[in-house]
């Protein structure tokens, strides 16, 4: 019997935890990129699961207890169910999206300690800026630490963390600020451009800095973890000849080959891209692109692998599903999901010299 067929049999009522059920678990069978279902028997996951959201208490154990833990059975980035604003959790119950690389310090928290980190509990500090707050609690560059607990508001905040080889905790105070989201600075006079999102709001700003007639430029998208295509696809394209291939994304019923388009190109500035684990989707894409054209040198860490193109779905409770409908191709082809952007310098915490300047020095040298 068919899946849409046996759903209808006995519809339930609008709204009800088996009608977002039933909703979430027939998008993903006709719309989710892989026909394969990654090898999942997802029947066998309803006949499971929807037992269970027969007799969810609440939205919270619906999506808590049932369609996130069935929709990790697929083993995939960008696929999550989102519970509706009016969820409420009982004490001792925590919402975490599923394979999310979140922390318990946003990359506002990170700009106002001084910190470019990677990883998490145990997290690594890459960076860590003098005068800052971190500083001048005694972290450093190289240093490992668990983070035990964040508190305070959104505004004043500290935290306790134990550090690697260190028999006490440190206490750090600090003051979160809104922090931009895209920073230019400079390292022995060669330009960083540092942002951390794909959204038009901030493509004006970006473009500016990508089309000047610069010797050397570096990139940093190790806090970048993805954004809008098109956006993408719009300043990536002044760094390549037009028509240079983007990539191909791959759906369930066609292939789209992205080209770039745009006329106002630059194609003579040198160009060094910093990724880590947290440069994510778009992120990985705009490296991976422009090492394949041989535009840009990669330094840093293996990127996420966490490519796959997705849309929203809203579900009958107000809640929202998540669900990737492409898969992407680089213009090398090879995927890039599950395996990421390798950088062409590798680095550590323990190098003596910090990745911005390492990426600096190597442009330096190309610019003689």
């Amino acid at each position: 019997m068919g899946g849409a067929l046996a759903l209808s049999a006995c519809a339930p009522k609008s709204g009800s935890p088996l009608n977002v059920f039933d909703t979430a678990w027939s998008l993903v069978e006709t719309e989710f990129y892989d026909t394969a279902l990654h090898g999942v028997d997802w029947r066998h996951a309803r006949h499971i699961y929807r037992p269970q959201a027969a007799h969810a208490a609440d939205s919270a154990a619906l999506y808590l207890d049932c369609l996130n833990p069935m929709l990790a059975r697929l083993q995939s980035s960008h696929l999550m169910a989102v519970p509706p604003p009016h969820t409420q959790l009982k004490p001792g119950r925590r919402y975490a999206l599923p394979s999310a690389s979140a922390s318990l310090l946003t990359r506002e928290d990170e700009i106002a300690l001084g910190l470019t980190l990677s990883g998490q509990n145990p997290t690594v500090i890459d960076s860590a800026a003098p005068t800052k707050p971190a500083y001048l609690a005694g972290l450093r560059r190289g240093d490992r630490f668990w983070i035990k607990e964040v508190r305070g508001n959104p505004h004043a905040r500290s935290a306790i963390l134990t550090i690697d080889n260190e028999p006490r905790s440190k206490v750090v105070n600090w003051t979160a600020l809104p922090a931009p989201w895209v920073m230019t600075t400079s390292i022995d006079e060669v330009p960083v451009l540092r942002f951390d999102r794909f959204a038009p709001i901030d493509e004006g700003l970006i473009s500016d800095t990508l089309r000047r007639d610069a010797p050397c430029l570096v990139i940093d998208l190790r806090r970048n973890q993805g954004g809008d295509l098109r956006t993408l696809a719009r300043l990536v394209s002044h760094l390549l000849p037009y028509k240079a291939s983007l990539g191909t994304l791959v759906g369930r019923r066609r292939r789209i080959d992205a080209t770039a388009r745009s006329e106002t190109v630059n194609l003579t500035t040198h160009l060094a891209i910093l990724v880590g684990p947290r440069s994510q989707s778009a992120a990985e894409i705009f490296a991976a692109v422009l090492r394949d054209h041989g535009r840009a040198r990669l330094f840093g860490e293996r990127t996420a692998g966490d490519v796959l193109l997705s849309e929203t779905r809203p579900l009958p409770d107000q809640g929202r599903l998540q669900i990737p409908i492409w898969d992407y191709r680089r213009p090398s082809g090879t995927r890039l999901e599950a395996i990421g952007v390798r950088p062409d310098t590798a680095s550590a915490a323990t190098d003596t010299q910090p990745l911005p300047a390492m990426a600096a020095a190597w442009l330096a040298k190309q610019d003689r």
